[in-house]
């Protein structure tokens, strides 16, 4: 037991750390007209320490059937160090939509603004869409559903009950495909044609498993957003509006744009950057 906690200790202290620790940092230099020169050695760190977290620590304990927490760590690392360029090279400082500066701040709103920085980095290391902030308000297809009837308590409860609802068909779902299953005790590998069915029905059946898990990442997706905009909404203080997270996934086809953001800044932060370089 008591290496077991040190072990998990020791995983933190040299592999979470490394990574959380400069890209809070990011975070919050990224709401200030902070120096390249201090941002840039910072992203050399977050990116290699990430670098060193996605290729060393095991989210699956060596259990081949949790291997899919690894390609979502690897995943999460890349948007992570792809987010903390954007914010090197970004010419404006990151900024809430609905807060204005002053012309001529006073030192009481200096250290409020310093200690708002402080606060808000968190909602902007994990912020999805960029709602609230003026990183994204120039997407047109992102409309923002301002509530002017909710409070942050009700929207955050809202996004509770759709976590709970989106929990149990996703159990639902798993059991129906479990029951699907060719073989209970069936090794890594094996096919999900059940040979002791006719052709017809053997691949209607691996038909059918094959849509019903592919709806379990839409219903996975939506429910680590909903997860998601009740912690940020509740304790991160982000706003409480945005749109959901699929509308009508059935009709959906462009399910990339939660990264296009990212992917289409990137490009255009570095090869500008390229550019001014030459």
């Amino acid at each position: 037991m008591n290496s077991s906690v040190q072990d998990d200790s020791g995983v933190f202290r040299t592999l979470v750390a490394p990574v959380i620790i400069p890209y809070y940092i990011m975070a919050v230099l990224a709401q200030k007209s902070s120096p390249l020169l201090l941002r840039l050695p910072l992203l050399c760190v977050v990116i290699l320490s990430a670098f060193r977290a996605a290729i060393n620590l095991d989210m699956s304990s060596n259990n081949i059937r949790h291997q899919y927490l690894n390609h979502g760590l690897a995943l999460a690392m890349f948007v992570l160090s792809m987010r903390c360029t954007i914010w090197t090279f970004q010419r404006t400082p990151c900024t809430r939509v609905h807060r204005k500066k002053a012309d001529h701040p006073s030192a009481k709103q200096t250290k409020d603004d310093i200690h708002s920085a402080l606060w808000d980095a968190f909602d902007l290391m994990v912020n999805l869409r960029g709602i609230g902030w003026n990183w994204d308000s120039r997407r047109k297809e992102l409309r923002l559903l301002q509530s002017t009837t909710e409070s942050a308590s009700l929207f955050a409860f809202k996004a509770l009950l759709r976590f709970l609802c989106l929990a149990v068909l996703f159990d639902i779902i798993v059991a129906f495909i479990n029951s699907l299953a060719p073989h209970r005790n069936f090794s890594p590998g094996t096919t999900i044609f059940d040979v002791s069915y006719p052709p017809m029905l053997r691949y209607l059946r691996a038909s059918l498993l094959t849509i019903v898990a592919g709806w379990t990442v839409v219903i996975i997706i939506a429910l680590l957003y909903e997860m998601q905009t009740f912690i940020n909404v509740l304790f991160i203080r982000q706003d409480p509006y945005g749109p959901r997270c699929f509308t009508h996934p059935g009709s959906r086809h462009r399910w990339h744009r939660f990264g296009a953001k990212g992917g289409i800044s990137f490009l255009d932060t570095s090869s500008s950057s390229l550019v001014l370089a030459l």
